[in-house]
């Protein structure tokens, strides 16, 4: 899996879910910095999204999502899932999901990585996401969010 792969994904999961959305075009987002100036660009109003890939001591792994800047309880997790957590290295994010290197996404990748949902996210009023490609950015309405977890394969777990 890679980046297009996540894109098409991505797309064909929101247009299958009737999810009115924007995309954008613009130079590779790397960084909240980049993420803020395309919001201004495009006049985006949504909260940027946070997603943090895991892995547990057992070896399964995890996507953690929420919304810029919040940071995410380690302890929390780790008394949820019963098991110790850490963030995983790069090279496990880019084989796990097909993410690039500190460009997780909240959605679209595959089944056997459990998410790990930060009920925050419900409650915004638009939410922005990369797709998968560093150069695209996706902004759907807050009440959207919640039918599209509701849709995917994944295993979810609410914190």
């Amino acid at each position: 899996m890679n980046t297009q792969d996540l894109y098409e994904n991505n797309i064909k999961l929101l247009k299958s879910l009737n999810v009115q959305f924007k995309e954008c075009t613009s130079e590779p987002v790397l960084s909240y910095e980049t993420a803020e100036k395309v919001r201004k660009e495009f006049g985006l109003t949504g909260t940027e999204s946070k997603s943090l890939f895991l892995k547990a001591k057992d070896g399964k792994y995890y996507m953690f999502v929420s919304v810029e800047g919040k940071r995410a309880d380690f302890e929390k997790i780790k008394d949820k899932l019963g098991v110790k957590i850490s963030v995983a290295s790069q090279e496990e994010l880019k084989s796990q999901t097909g993410c690039e290197p500190y460009c997780a996404i909240p959605f679209g990748y595959p089944k056997e990585i459990t998410i790990l949902i930060d009920p925050e996210i419900y409650n915004q009023q638009k939410f922005i996401f990369s797709p998968g490609p560093t150069e695209k950015t996706i902004e759907i309405a807050g009440k959207d969010v919640e039918i599209i977890f509701s849709a995917l394969p994944n295993n979810k777990i609410r914190l």
